[in-house]
């Protein structure tokens, strides 16, 4: 599971603004806001994808490994 509080760590560990962010990944600045802020658990494999390519997190943090 990749949760909000791991994604706000690992965009500031970029030195990205949640804008930033959100426009990197195709989402909105408010949307990324509230997955930190509720620190929600990103399920969708689509997100997780786009999150894990913006951001370079590891796939073993991401919690899947791509088999395309």
């Amino acid at each position: 599971m990749f949760t909000g509080k791991q994604l706000r760590e690992y965009r500031r560990r970029r030195h990205l603004t949640q804008k930033q962010l959100g426009k990197a990944v195709c989402m909105s600045r408010d949307a990324i806001a509230k997955i930190e802020l509720y620190n929600r658990v990103i399920s969708d494999i689509q997100t997780l994808k786009a999150l894990q390519k913006a951001l370079n997190i590891p796939y073993d943090v991401i919690g899947f490994i791509p088999i395309d």
